[in-house]
């Protein structure tokens, strides 16, 4: 989903406050997972979107859902993205934040494509060895693409690292013909 002008609005707004609190890096991880349960969850896509369930319910239903993977900020995040009635621009304004901050906070973002969905703990140990290895911080942002069949790629700014089954595939291809 592109990110339209509310979007980059309220994720500009978001991202102040979280930069304010000192607590940009997990917060975008966060949302980002958010988008991911947006885009895969038809239930949680419909919640933050449906006119039909009071705000109070919608907030005490997503508490008992994220109750161990969001913070406070967070929460007040969706509520105001559901009071604008902009629940719809969850995906753009993850897109928004994950831009602004590699643009006006020069943080990294280490792209992780897998074939299936990665949880939040396996994101983060892989995030964990690369910033090791680059000794400074990275946000690490999951994506899935069937289309890999298996294996990874990971990209870093202007870096791709294909370990994909299918690259494999190519370049032996490649190394018989």
């Amino acid at each position: 989903m592109t990110a339209g002008p509310q979007a980059r609005k309220f994720a500009r707004a978001a991202l102040k406050v979280a930069v304010t609190m000192r607590a940009v890096e997990g917060f975008l991880a966060r949302f980002e997972y958010l988008a991911q349960a947006f885009r895969t969850n038809r239930a949680f896509r419909h919640l933050l979107i449906t006119h039909r369930v009071p705000l109070d319910n919608k907030m005490e239903v997503l508490r008992q859902a994220f109750r161990d993977d969001l913070t406070e900020l967070e929460f007040v995040v969706l509520r105001m993205l559901m009071e604008q009635q902009l629940g719809i621009q969850l995906p753009g304004v993850a897109k928004s934040l994950a831009f602004l901050a590699q643009a006006e906070y020069a943080q990294l973002i280490l792209t992780v494509f897998t074939p299936q969905p990665l949880s939040q703990k396996e994101l983060q140990a892989l995030g964990g060895r690369v910033e090791q290895s680059l000794g400074r911080s990275l946000q690490v942002k999951g994506v899935t693409d069937p289309s890999l069949i298996g294996g990874i790629k990971l990209r870093l700014g202007n870096i791709l690292v294909d370990g994909s089954i299918a690259r494999r595939l190519e370049l032996l291809r490649e190394e018989l013909v």
